[in-house]
């Protein structure tokens, strides 16, 4: 008998399935809640106060994507030293509200359609498991939740003009 090189094959000899993907992300969210369950609440840090400040600015609008984030700007408005703007912005790059490129810096990003369906997907898995799990509200599931919202709205600034976003941010401001 050949051997078998792929894990499809070794699967299918063995009678296996790999778990569809509502279970894996049902094993990681028990697996990170007891490991997060340990770790005590830090005081958030300015590169993450600067962070929260860039993406909450993205999903208004202010920030449209494909426009390019100058950290000096961005610093010189928000009144602090560079460094941890450009910190706040590798973490933004990193959960991918931000696209880097090499020597220009960094512009929003703007999600393909796969990353958008793959956001979908998970918001409905999370909305499932938060729906099944009332006591995990307020933990890394709800966090998760709201970071795939916050996606599909970044994908919904695609499709509106910028003059659009620009009322509709001064429309949400003013209710606020």
């Amino acid at each position: 008998m050949p051997p078998l090189h792929d894990a499809a094959a070794r699967a299918g000899a063995t009678g296996r399935q790999s778990p569809p993907l509502a279970v894996k992300v049902a094993r990681a969210m028990r697996a990170a809640m007891r490991m997060t369950a340990r770790i005590p609440p830090q005081p958030p840090s300015l590169t993450t106060a600067i962070a929260d400040r860039l993406r909450q600015q993205i999903l208004q609008g202010t920030w449209q994507p494909d426009m390019a984030m100058q950290d000096r700007e961005i610093a010189t408005r928000l009144g602090v030293n560079r460094l941890p703007v450009r910190e706040a912005m590798k973490l933004l790059c990193h959960e991918g509200w931000l696209t880097a490129h090499p020597v220009h810096g960094m512009t929003v990003a703007r999600l393909s359609p796969a990353q958008i369906q793959e956001a979908q997907a998970l918001l409905q898995l999370l909305h499932n498991h938060l729906a099944q799990h009332a006591a995990v509200q307020g933990g890394l599931a709800q966090q998760m939740y709201t970071m795939a919202r916050q996606r599909l709205q970044l994908a919904s600034l695609q499709a509106i003009p910028p003059a659009v976003n620009e009322v509709a941010a001064t429309a949400q401001t003013a209710t606020h």
